[in-house]
């Protein structure tokens, strides 16, 4: 459509209703509408509003109308398509028990991100927002300069299909700040007009699909992108791309545009309608297409068939993981999936949680996108409603075949190269996860085994403790064998008695011994002189028979010592000193 195009919808009505350019309707001719089939009415009539009009019909049927200035005034003119197959019955939706509810946040243009992982998600609004897993987190260093169409996360970064014919490329850092916003090619020959569709293969070459009816590619390291097909010259606009490989790529556009590359050359694919294709999700198997008034259409081996669709209304993308299920969403709060041939229909919540009797706003969800938690599959949802618009969201079951390629299943935990721990070393082991699926390792992680410390056994004599020098005790870790000692305490000696071994004398000490009982060592002390004994005259210590003897010889001789025999203190020596001696010696 061109860009003075206003899209009015009437609730009941069978007919979509454009206006349109008098350019455009110039180019309806036979030739052009040749695969909608020749005209089947033609008419005149007085036109009664100033603009031309091009309607569709649920089964494809082409209604023109365009006005026509000659001699008798000017005429309205009509013409009628026939259309390319009977209408289809809206299929049943069931309901599928699961609920869209709404996440705070404003502005966005798209959702999206990369189908090579299913793990990743990003919004483009007026800044980059990236999912964490719980919630999204803003990156306001990253801001856009306008309106953005599509996104693609390849390998090098989050491709974004904006205005004027350019392709921006968000390269991720190791936070979301540090993510990079630069150009990724720059499709200038596509006028202003903006790249609608972008999608990016296995090996690095970018392809984007343009609203002037072109298709581009890029090859990885390439300085400029060669144009590949080219169906501008006839009035087609590009609305989507999608591929599952290098060698099948499928894009969609006005009046039921569908073409395929096979990896040499662009064919195009007849389709059953005429109305405009929006989105586009090729499953290697073929594709799913979706479109106006409803229309859900499956590609395979170069024949597309028109599926039963849910809806009446227009619908504005489809995304899937595998071709067993997937996802669309459209007008009148349109959000479906198909799975195993059935329908089933996503409820939206648009309530205000401020006011209770609030009704649901009315307005269009245009992108889809999910991402694979675990077992679960999470599924982001934009709306363009002028109240409660945004983002919403939803968590479903994760089917078997909805693992992408890359996707791994973690398994159980399982230890590896496992060192046990010593009694003063630490020990680890690594902690590692593994896809259940086909083993490739995911994570590893390493983990510390404290010390155990020693298990020590009983202490024991290493050597015994003597009389002077201290034992040592040893005790031995059981684990390790290391060992340890303390001192056993010296016993000291155990003596026996003092024994005189040398008598004292007037003139000289004497001497007494003793014997250690345990190691036999000997030790002596002296014994002081010995102090004259008054009446000893013999020498021996004592008093005794001797020294009276003595004495009474001295006496009867007349040779006394008062010093030494005088016994009565009178200061002579005499009998009375005799009798005195001999009395203590014999009492």
């Amino acid at each position: 459509c061109e860009r003075d195009e206003q899209l009015r919808w009437d609730v009941g009505s069978e007919l979509v209703d454009f206006r349109l350019s008098d350019c455009f309707i110039q180019r309806l001719n036979a030739e052009t509408l040749r695969p909608e089939g020749p005209p089947v009415g033609v008419g005149t009539g007085w036109w009664h509003q100033f603009h031309t009009r091009f309607a569709l019909a649920p089964n494809g049927a082409v209604f023109c109308t365009y006005l026509e200035s000659g001699s008798g005034g000017t005429r309205l003119r009509w013409f009628c398509f026939e259309g390319r197959g009977e209408a289809l019955a809206p299929a049943t939706a069931a309901e599928s028990g699961h609920t869209l509810r709404r996440q705070q946040i404003e502005g966005v243009y798209s959702v999206g991100g990369g189908d090579g992982d299913g793990r990743t998600a990003r919004l483009i609004a007026g800044c980059d927002y990236r999912w964490n897993g719980t919630a999204w987190e803003a990156n306001e260093n990253v801001s856009y300069p306008g309106k953005t169409f599509d996104t693609f996360a390849g390998g090098d970064g989050l491709y974004i299909a904006a205005w004027s014919g350019s392709v921006l490329r968000l390269s991720p850092g190791a936070s979301a700040g540090e993510d990079r916003l630069e150009f990724a090619a720059d499709f200038g020959e596509c006028g202003d007009g903006p790249c609608c569709g972008v999608w990016a293969d296995r090996d690095g070459t970018l392809w984007v699909a343009a609203a002037d009816g072109t298709v581009w590619s890029k090859p990885r390291g390439a300085a400029r992108a060669a144009k590949r097909f080219d169906l501008g010259a006839v009035g087609y606009d590009f609305h989507s791309i999608h591929g599952s490989g290098p060698n099948d790529i499928y894009a969609v556009g006005d009046r039921g545009l569908l073409v395929h590359w096979d990896g040499a050359a662009w064919t195009r694919i007849e389709t059953p309608v005429c109305t405009a294709l929006n989105g586009v999700r090729a499953d290697g198997a073929g594709a799913w297409a979706v479109g106006d008034g409803g229309v859900v259409l499956r590609v395979e081996n170069g024949v597309c068939t028109r599926v039963a669709s849910p809806s009446e209304s227009n619908l504005y993308d489809i995304w899937s993981l595998s071709a067993e299920r997937f996802f669309v969403c459209g007008l009148n709060d349109g959000a479906w999936y198909w799975q195993n041939g059935a329908w089933y229909r996503l409820a939206i919540d648009r309530s205000d949680p401020e006011n209770e009797y609030a009704p649901a706003a009315f307005g269009a969800l245009t992108d889809v996108f999910g991402v694979a938690e675990g077992e679960k599959l999470r599924l982001f949802v934009l709306s363009v409603a002028e109240e409660n618009g945004g983002v919403y969201t939803v968590t479903l079951p994760l089917l078997a075949s909805e693992r992408p390629s890359g996707a791994h299943v973690p398994g159980e935990p399982t230890e590896e190269n496992r060192v046990e721990p010593g009694c003063t070393e630490a020990g680890y082991f690594e902690r590692v996860v593994r896809c259940r699926d086909c083993g490739a390792e995911l994570s590893r992680e390493t983990v510390t085994l404290e010390p155990l410390g020693h298990d020590w056994g009983p202490w024991s004599a290493f050597s015994e403790p003597n009389c002077i020098y201290d034992g040592v005790a040893i005790r031995t870790c059981s684990r390790c064998f290391a060992s340890e000692t303390r001192p056993i305490p010296a016993r000291g000696h155990d003596w026996t008695d003092w024994t005189v071994t040398r008598e004292p004398t007037l003139d000289a000490e004497g001497e007494e011994t003793r014997r250690c009982r345990l190691c036999g060592e000997t030790e002596t002390r002296p014994i002081p002189k010995r102090e004259p004994v008054t009446g000893d005259l013999n020498l021996n210590g004592v008093l005794d028979a001797g020294d009276a003897a003595l004495l009474f010889r001295a006496v009867s001789s007349g040779q006394t010592d008062p010093q030494t025999m005088d016994l009565t203190g009178d200061g002579r020596a005499n009998g009375r000193d005799a009798m005195l001696l001999f009395r203590r010696v014999i009492k």
